[in-house]
């Protein structure tokens, strides 16, 4: 009769949470500020049988965990907090509810005159002792809202694991790795374990079969696409490769020379590395690859991952002579076409013209950050049919290179009127 009369529905867990450890969130987070000695503790009490919600003492966390966390390890980790002072491990009351009287005032009826204790040694142990502090194991639902995290999944780790801050860091990201193989940048796995980027690489090399392979971003370097390599600054990790495999600099004037020899050259600038684990190499569609089997698959060349521009955005090289039926577009506009009247009103009557109008106002109108920086079809159909197609496609590849550019409108203008000139 009433859609609450029933209890509410349990909160689902991701496939891969297991509830027997703490979500990778939390311990990639207490990785980042320094409390890896909590993360231990935590995965250590939950292997050892502490489930969330029972109570333990400091005595029984000292026993559970004896030869994989250190003693001050523990203390520190029991009383640790948040960055807004919330612990993550409760303390309860030991003292009963309401208090009981206390006997100290009772008389033991004991004869003063009998030695029935002399020569007995003392224990040592004081009968009014201090009460042992108890916690309370948190869920991982708690975990994650006081530290303001996801309740994701959580990858297994082992007791032998936790032994050391460093075991605990390397099993982390070796599990990543193994779970999903893919491209990585040092600084995103360095500040994930939180550790520099140096004692990752050592992670790396100590990790037995984990593996890594760079990968390079290229293009081809042709006479109307000079300008993607730098002049005047250097780019860290880019360089130039001829069809030999030679590697020289990334500079312009290197590159210009070497087209003037007519050597193939490539624009080469590195990637984030792929990492995986095993000794079979998936690719980077996530299925494995049969020729990288092999004892020790360190790979002889990198592997290239290739962007490369559209073919009807691609520019023919200088040596090349266009098609017969595109040769006028080619060629740069005379006094006579600038002169001709023309309604761009309506579409250009060529096709391939066209064509080049409607993607420059895409162009521009996706890039454009301001609704009064966007140019009109009209305006675009005359910048086409003013300057021609090719000074038009060669200044709109270089707007796709540039990624700082504010007013797209303008730069593609300023290009134009500034070749028109030459």
């Amino acid at each position: 009769q009433s859609a609450f009369s029933r209890p509410a529905r349990a909160q689902k867990t991701p496939a891969n949470a297991k509830q027997a450890q703490i979500p990778n969130s939390v311990r990639e987070h207490l990785c980042k500020l320094g409390q890896t000695r909590t993360f231990r503790v935590l995965d250590g009490l939950r292997l050892q049988g502490v489930t969330p919600g029972m109570l333990f003492t400091t005595k029984q966390a000292l026993e559970l965990l004896k030869g994989i966390v250190g003693r001050d390890s523990i203390y520190v980790a029991l009383k640790s907090t948040t960055s807004s002072g919330q612990r993550f491990f409760e303390q309860q009351n030991p003292s009963p509810v309401p208090p009981t009287p206390a006997n100290a005032a009772t008389d033991t009826k004991t004869d003063p005159n009998k030695c029935l204790f002399v020569g007995a040694k003392k224990s040592g142990i004081s009968p009014n002792h201090r009460p042992a502090t108890v916690y309370k194991m948190p869920s991982n639902d708690e975990l994650c809202s006081r530290l303001e995290v996801k309740n994701t999944g959580s990858d297994p780790l082992t007791l032998d694991d936790l032994c050391s801050v460093k075991q605990t860091r390397m099993a982390l990201h070796r599990e990543l790795i193994q779970r999903r193989p893919a491209n990585y940048t040092r600084r995103w796995l360095a500040g994930r374990l939180g550790v520099s980027r140096e004692t990752l690489d050592t992670y790396n090399a100590e990790i037995e079969g984990l593996h890594s392979r760079p990968c390079f971003w290229e293009q081809r370097v042709y006479w109307s696409n000079l300008k993607i390599v730098p002049d005047g600054i250097q780019v860290k990790e880019a360089f130039l490769e001829d069809e030999t495999g030679k590697r020289y600099p990334a500079r312009q004037p290197i590159a210009a020379r070497l087209l003037g020899q007519g050597r193939k050259i490539v624009y080469k600038r590195q990637d984030a590395n792929f990492y995986w684990y095993g000794d079979v190499m998936p690719n980077l569609e996530g299925k494995s690859d049969p020729r990288a089997r092999e004892a020790h698959p360190q790979p002889t060349r990198p592997l290239i991952r290739h962007y490369t521009i559209p073919r009807e955005q691609s520019l023919p090289r200088k040596s090349e002579t266009p098609p017969r039926q595109h040769t006028e577009h080619f060629k740069p506009a005379d006094s006579t076409t600038i002169a001709q009247p023309l309604d761009c009103r309506k579409p250009l009557p060529s096709e391939s013209q066209e064509s080049l109008a409607m993607r420059v106002y895409d162009i521009l109108d996706t890039q454009s950050r301001d609704m009064a920086e966007r140019i009109s079809k009209v305006t675009a159909r005359r910048l086409v049919h003013r300057y021609g197609s090719h000074a038009v496609a060669q200044a709109l590849e270089l707007l796709t290179q540039r990624k700082n550019v504010i007013q797209p409108a303008g730069f593609l203008v300023t290009i134009l009127r500034s070749d028109s000139k030459r």
